[in-house]
């Protein structure tokens, strides 16, 4: 009578859970690291497009509309190469296509200016700066008939700046923390069916690096395709933003990329790597009967 042999099945970890669960915590601690690290650089961009507006008094010769185009073009203020000059017939054009062609009574006469717009650098975005400007410009151009910027916009825009960083710096900081607990709890779920293996390998004799060092081993390239899986997700993200908003590429700061991509690997195999140890040296000093 033939004796069969007996295959005996050794239990595997389901380790497709944690590497997925991983990736997708790093793709938001990645996503948050992108806009955390750009976002000073997207309200300064932001704040440049603000508008500041020259009004220009009838009768003002072309060469004294140069001579206050060269002054405002160079000054420390200026963000160069934003100005541009608009005359009172383009904005009643403007207006017409706003407001359709009746915006005015018949026969009456254009009540615009001509108009030199600009934009101010970032860090000159407020009132008192804005002000000192338009009382240096009404003082030294006498055909300047006003200044004009949104002070309640800009007034705005700092305070949401200041209240979305803070936020953001704390729903980062409960984030890692929930994401570190997560991950962990995956791990130690995905080596649950290892535990009696373990233990018994330990009890033949086998010494605890050695029992540990192929799931190190195994941890080390998890973390690693984790954090590639994470790339690749936050890489077709900012693709996608990158089309419907084209002004990014402005903004977009690719050696910081490059870093924050760099970091998530570095994070995916350090998480995984400290929670598989954590998980395995507790089933090792765990009695075989708290196992079962």
């Amino acid at each position: 009578m033939a004796q069969g042999r007996i295959k005996i099945l050794k239990p595997k970890p389901n380790y497709t859970l944690s590497v997925v669960s991983v990736a997708l915590v790093l793709f938001l601690i990645g996503l948050f690291a992108v806009i955390m690290t750009h976002s000073q650089s997207m309200v300064a961009y932001f704040k440049e497009q603000i508008n500041v507006i020259i009004e220009i008094k009838d009768s003002t010769n072309l060469a004294d509309i140069k001579t206050l185009e060269s002054f405002v073009d160079n000054h420390a203020m200026v963000k160069q190469s934003s100005i541009k000059f608009i005359s009172k017939q383009e904005a009643s054009e403007s207006m017409k296509k706003e407001f359709g062609e009746n915006y005015l009574l018949r026969d009456m006469p254009n009540p615009l200016f001509d108009a030199i717009t600009f934009n101010v650098k970032s860090n000159h975005l407020n009132n008192d700066d804005l002000a000192l400007l338009k009382s240096e410009l009404m003082e030294n151009y006498l055909y300047v008939n006003d200044v004009y910027f949104q002070e309640t916009l800009i007034d705005l825009v700092v305070k949401n700046i200041e209240k979305a960083s803070f936020i953001m710096l704390v729903i980062a900081l409960l984030f890692v923390i929930v994401a570190i607990t997560l991950i962990h709890n995956t791990v130690k779920l995905a080596l649950y069916s290892n535990r009696i293996l373990i233990k018994n390998m330990e009890l033949v004799g086998a010494s605890w690096g050695f029992i540990i060092k192929p799931y190190l081993l195994k941890a080390i390239w998890q973390g690693f395709l984790a954090g590639l899986i994470a790339i690749f997700l936050i890489s077709i993200f900012c693709a996608i933003v990158w089309i419907q908003i084209p002004e990014v590429k402005y903004i977009v700061n690719h050696t910081i990329l490059f870093f924050i991509a760099l970091g998530l690997v570095v994070m995916g195999i350090a998480i995984m790597f400290v929670s598989t140890y954590r998980v395995i040296y507790k089933y090792l000093r765990m009695r075989t009967g708290d196992l079962l």
